[in-house]
């Protein structure tokens, strides 16, 4: 065994004992590393976590490598140069925060495309977005225009109250000088130039300049859509401007519907949609939502996604169809519809009862239906029922209302009353009303239509001058509403729901009793329920019928099918899925089968309709094996339009005897 001698001891000196505890130290942790390598380390047991079934066709999305880098001038410049940047730099929102959009949102502003076309669920803040843009544009340039097109007045001020908000939010000494302020327009002056923003209801745009940019909002639900969209592209001519077509859908028979798909007719469209699983207000997880959702059912993807919000707005809509129409792009097929969306439209009419009751006629508010547009031989007037009655001084009158409290719908009803008849003693319309009630109550909800039946030279017009919705509302308040409205209007003839066994056999059979010279109770079968739906198809092809300009009013008409049974009968209505079945729809057709027989030899012979004076055309081309009967004159005006619809073979033989024949003789026909 090795010693160590005192010698070496005293030559290492007084730190041997340090060194050899170093020593010591340093073998322990060598061989509590050499252990720690053979130990067996023990078994975990992962939580296990929720995941989201990948369903077909799904692939992961792909990776960027991201090198971050730090923020310099120049970078910070070209960001506060785009609309994005400088409105989160120099706005703020509610909440006091700087303005930040959504991603969607971001992509829009930046696209450098001229034509811009976007599908969008409800309140996503489009609307919100494009009012930044035209501000920040009007405090970027020198030269800037921005036209709001919106499908009513309140969306048209809409525009103008959101730019005016983030204007006042932003630092005084970076605010140019704002030289125009109303509901209709902002102007901002700097160096003695000027920039604009416009926003009107429903009028053609004209020529303001360079650098024009053009916004149709809601689109779709615009009656005159060919004639803004022809009147506002030759506006972006001159400078950088921009043309956005914006709105939810609404039916396969729109412009807007064109736009989106319609890639080959229309090239040079940039296209987004934004469904609500894209807005971070309505859906919990977005990420994940875009992944999924598309491939999930409405009820599954709001139930896993939506916001509880949202999911209280999907459990309190009419219809699952109508949620997917306003929220999740759903269009509306045209394919089987007795009522097709232009033939709607070609009787709808904007309201004017503020100007009426208010006298305050803008002459820079003119709607456009009035309003000329450029034609073939110059500028003519668009084919609208405003216009088509415009030598008759028709006006354009109509008031709506929904009530759910049964304490409130009385004195509702009553100021209803009241502002018609100031509107009737003030314009001198609406001698002879009609009043058609559609009655629900559960499952249902009641509608109460009034038209007037205005006396023409050898036929009738009739024109909607009141809608009313009773929502859950008890029989007895319903009694009391029919009572309250014959006995203030002028009501000739009031036709109510009293089908068999129905909930409204009651109601109509102690109103007849009451009112027995005013009222009369329906009783719906397929042959009553046909016989009102082609009177009001035929009102709508020769234009005796004049609708307001309402999307639910419009929807549920263009929901009505002609279905054929397996026994060959024929019935009308909407789809079973249809929670509605049609209500508004089926009091408007209550209301006008009431009124005085509706005969078409009467307008032929006029001339005003079909045959003599103007261009109107039956039908358009064969469909389905439809017939064709072609109503032509070779006396057409430049300022007529073809209005185009079709009749059914089978429509005409049953109606021959009741036009005695006239109505065959008068055209050509051939089955």
């Amino acid at each position: 065994m090795l010693s160590i001698s005192s010698d070496i001891k005293n030559s290492i000196g007084s730190h041997f004992d340090e060194v050899v505890e170093s020593k010591k130290k340093e073998l322990k942790k060598s061989k509590s590393k050499k252990l720690k390598l053979v130990e067996e380390k023990p078994k975990r047991f992962p939580r296990p976590v929720k995941r989201f079934p990948k369903p077909e066709g799904w692939t992961p999305p792909s990776y960027r490598i991201i090198v971050k880098k730090e923020l310099d001038e120049e970078t910070m410049n070209r960001w506060m140069s785009t609309p994005p940047g400088w409105l989160a730099a120099l706005t703020e929102d509610a909440e006091g925060d700087p303005t930040e959009f959504y991603d969607y949102q971001n992509e829009h502003l930046l696209d450098q495309s001229i034509f811009k076309g976007v599908d969008k669920a409800r309140q996503t803040g489009f609307s919100y977005g494009k009012a930044g843009e035209a501000l920040a544009k009007s405090h970027l340039k020198l030269v800037q225009t921005t036209i709001f097109i919106s499908k009513d007045k309140e969306e048209a001020n809409e525009k103008i109250y959101f730019a005016k908000y983030l204007y006042y939010s932003m630092p005084t000494e970076y605010q140019r000088k704002i030289v125009v302020e109303n509901k209709q327009s902002l102007e901002f002056e700097y160096k003695n130039r000027r920039t604009r923003i416009l926003s009107f209801a429903q009028r053609q745009p004209r020529g303001k300049g360079n650098n024009t940019d053009i916004l149709l909002d809601e689109f779709a639900h615009m009656i005159w859509a060919n004639e803004i969209y022809t009147a506002a592209v030759p506006v972006i001519t001159r400078g950088s401007g921009t043309i956005t077509v914006g709105s939810t859908p609404l039916g396969k028979g729109t412009l807007h519907y064109e736009i989106m798909n319609n890639k080959e007719g229309f090239p040079y469209y940039s296209r987004i949609q934004i469904p609500w699983w894209y807005c971070p207000i309505l859906c919990t997880n977005v990420e994940d939502a875009r992944k999924l959702a598309p491939f999930m059912e409405t009820k599954e993807r709001v139930d896993i996604f939506g916001t509880q919000k949202l999911k209280m707005i999907y459990k309190s809509m009419i219809d699952e169809e109508d949620f997917q129409q306003e929220y999740e792009l759903h269009t509306a097929d045209e394919s089987y519809s007795y009522y097709p969306l232009d033939l709607i439209r070609s009787c709808a009419f904007e309201d004017e009862k503020s100007q009426i009751l208010e006298n305050n006629i803008d002459p820079d508010e003119i709607p456009v239906g009035f309003a000329p547009v450029k034609g073939e031989s110059g500028l003519v007037m668009p084919d609208t029922i405003m216009n088509h009655y415009k030598d008759e001084h028709i006006n354009w009158y109509c008031d709506t209302n929904s009530f759910h409290d049964e304490n409130t719908i009385m004195d509702g009803i009553e100021e209803m009353t009241d502002k018609l008849l100031l509107a009737m003693q003030i314009e001198g319309f609406g001698r002879n009303l009609l009043l058609g009630m559609d009655i629900g109550r559960k499952r249902d909800s009641s509608e109460i239509s009034i038209l007037e039946e205005h006396d023409l030279d050898l036929y009738n017009l009739h024109i909607e001058r009141m809608m009313i919705e009773l929502i859950h509302i008890p029989y007895r308040i319903q009694k009391e509403a029919i009572r309250l409205l014959i006995k203030k209007l002028p009501i000739v003839k009031a036709t109510i729901d009293g089908t068999e066994g129905s909930h409204g056999a009651d109601i109509a059979e102690t109103l007849t009793y009451e009112f027995p010279q005013v009222i009369e109770s329906m009783n719906f079968t397929p042959e009553s329920k046909a016989r009102m739906a082609k009177n009001f198809r035929f009102r709508l092809e020769d234009r005796t019928v004049a609708l307001l300009n309402d999307s639910k009013s419009i929807k549920q008409i263009h929901s009505i099918k002609k279905i054929v049974t397996e026994a060959s009968n024929v019935k009308f209505g909407a789809e079973k899925s249809k929670k509605h079945h049609g209500d508004k729809f089926w009091s408007k057709a209550l209301a006008s089968i009431g009124g005085n027989e509706y005969d078409r030899n009467n307008i032929i012979q006029s001339g005003k309709i079909i045959g003599i004076g103007d261009s109107r055309n039956f039908a358009s081309n064969l469909h389905n094996g439809d017939s064709i009967i072609r109503i032509a004159d070779n006396s057409m005006t430049p300022n007529m339009q073809l209005v185009k619809s079709r009749i059914h073979k089978d429509d005409l033989l049953s109606e021959r005897d009741a036009y005695q024949g006239e109505f065959f003789d008068a055209v050509p026909h051939k089955f």
